[in-house]
């Protein structure tokens, strides 16, 4: 892999672990997993669509739901943000 990519491969595994982080803590919730959700979409697309890949495209797929949810119900109540 050149150098001029390898940034730009690295930043949505940053976006991913940040987010990860703060979904898991309850802490800006809705933003942690619209920026999850925006780093996979694109990554599902440009990887997981393909013949023979279908088991972690639905994962994927299964991940996107339950991030939707968090952004559409929030944080539970033992979250930090609340």
């Amino acid at each position: 892999m050149s150098s001029i990519l390898r940034p730009a491969c690295q930043k949505p595994g940053l976006a991913k672990s940040c987010g990860a982080i703060t979904l898991a803590l309850g802490f800006l919730t809705r933003i942690s997993a619209l920026l999850i959700l925006l780093t996979l979409i694109p990554v599902t697309i440009a990887v997981h669509v393909a013949p023979g890949h279908m088991g972690p495209f639905l994962k994927n797929i299964a991940i996107m739901g339950a991030l939707l949810y968090f952004y559409a119900n929030g944080p539970g109540c033992f979250a930090i943000d609340r």
